[in-house]
């Protein structure tokens, strides 16, 4: 597998787990700045502290899709570790699956946290069929 670095780094989350063994572990999720790469736009991310580190690269069209779909493969891997660990993974604000991490909003929540948005904007938020008119914004 390559070796690639994580580059400037613009989020990353503190988890931790306690073990019955070693006491209580730190594990960090890094999020890399999109990078562009020819045509195409890539995400990196690490996952620290949980045995195998590495950095990772996920590749977009462009950068908003380079992140969204750098997401999915941390929260899939976060989701494993901490099945692995027997659901003790936390993060400061609770269990690892009451996390977005861990459990994105959903189409129709993220519908709804636009149209709040939109609204409190002062702008009127057209409707076509339940879906979002994504030029009221």
């Amino acid at each position: 597998m390559p070796d690639y670095e994580l580059g400037e780094v613009i989020a990353a989350r503190t988890l931790t787990f306690d073990s019955d063994l070693a006491g209580r572990h730190t594990v960090t999720v890094s999020l890399g700045k999109p990078q562009a790469d020819g045509r195409d736009v890539y995400c990196t991310y690490e996952i620290k502290g949980a045995g195998q580190e590495r950095v990772m690269r996920i590749y977009g069209v462009d950068g908003f899709q380079a992140i969204t779909l750098v997401m999915d493969a941390i929260r899939i891997e976060v989701e494993i570790l901490d099945k692995h660990l027997g659901g003790k993974l936390q993060w400061e604000g609770g269990s690892v699956a009451d996390s977005e991490i861990h459990h994105p909003k959903t189409q129709s929540e993220e519908q709804s946290s636009l149209v709040d948005f939109c609204e409190g904007l002062g702008h009127g938020v057209r409707r076509r069929h339940d879906a979002i008119d994504q030029t009221a914004c």
